[in-house]
């Protein structure tokens, strides 16, 4: 930020990449998370679900 390579909301922390590398991963196994549910932590992605059905 200070030379001006990214400005202050592009900012990030290190450990915001394993989130991001998990959310991005096909393989969510690759983090090395000994449970799933440790793993559903890092994994931000949105899940997709169907519409609701019109009566």
């Amino acid at each position: 930020m200070r030379v001006g390579v990214i400005t202050e909301s592009e900012r990030f922390a290190l450990h915001g990449l394993k989130h991001r590398g998990i959310t991005d991963s096909e393989n969510k196994a690759s983090g090395g998370h000994k449970s799933e549910a440790m793993r559903q932590l890092y994994d931000h992605e949105v899940p997709l679900v169907k519409p609701p059905r019109k009566r």
